[in-house]
């Protein structure tokens, strides 16, 4: 089965393959520090996708970020493209960076000298009602006088794109982080060129996009995983998932590309066979 809809930047496999891209994925958070006003650099970064982030016992959930970014201020960030948020996503975003900031912390280390876990979650679905600003930041506040208490352990933000359509944007740099959010929103490839036209990045960003969806390797993954979880009754039911994991075992699928489709350990899809 091949999909005949634009699989645009929102779409989640073709925003990890683009902005796991060192060189894009710093410019376009540079763009958000500089639109929030925020006077931290990233000038290196270390890019791991699809990172375990594991407990100590067998039994507690395993969780696979996104985009994990190590920028060189001692910040870490998680990435993500969501189409959905709900209540159920985001627990899942505190899950990871919960873990992630946990994990710092092995035996007999000092807890003051934690990095901030920051999650950074594109979605296209407003999550309250309340939140009617294109950034919402969430972080450890006094609930009396609803002043931020501490911002350096976890911190999350929220970015709309339902409220990007309607923003008009210049080619300033304090405003390079919205020419982003519209690529990111474009509905069809020549939208997605105009925007990106004469800026070197971006067109090497669009250019990098043509050769994902051209790789027909990967686009058959693509249409098999898709074709199973199609049928999938009730995302992220355990007994689905194994179906799943099991059919894609069957198309000789890598089990790398197995985990990334259904969540499960390699243990657990080891055990199907």
């Amino acid at each position: 089965m091949k999909v005949d809809t634009f699989l645009g930047l929102s779409d989640d496999s073709t925003f990890k393959h683009i902005f796991s891209n060192e060189t894009i994925l710093i410019d376009f958070l540079n763009s958000f520090f500089t639109f929030i006003h925020e006077k931290k650099k990233v000038m290196k970064i270390k890019v791991n996708t699809d990172e375990r982030i594991s407990g100590d016992k067998r039994k507690y959930k395993l969780y696979y970020g996104d985009i994990m970014a190590y920028l060189e201020h001692e910040k870490i960030m998680s990435i993500e493209m969501y189409k959905k948020f709900s209540l159920r996503e985001f627990n899942k975003s505190m899950a990871y960076i919960s873990r992630k900031f946990s994990n710092q912390f092995k035996r007999g280390k000092n807890y003051q000298n934690a990095k901030k876990i920051t999650s950074f979650n594109i979605i296209k679905t407003n999550y309250y009602e309340s939140n009617r600003s294109l950034i919402n930041d969430y972080s450890l506040v006094d609930k009396f006088d609803y002043q931020v208490t501490h911002n350096q352990c976890l911190e999350m933000y929220l970015i709309k794109l339902d409220k990007i359509k309607d923003i008009v944007y210049n080619q300033d740099e304090d405003e390079r982080f919205i020419r982003w959010l519209k690529m990111i929103n474009a509905k069809d490839m020549n939208e997605l060129k105009n925007i990106a036209k004469e800026d070197e990045i971006m067109e090497s960003a669009v250019r990098l996009m043509e050769d994902f969806l051209n790789d027909e390797e990967l686009q058959d993954e693509f249409d098999k995983i898709t074709d199973i979880e199609y049928y999938a009754k009730e995302e992220g039911i355990f007994e689905e998932k194994r179906k799943t994991a099991k059919n894609l075992l069957d198309m000789d699928i890598p089990i790398s590309k197995i985990v990334k489709a259904t969540g499960l350990s390699e243990e657990e899809i080891n055990a199907l066979n």
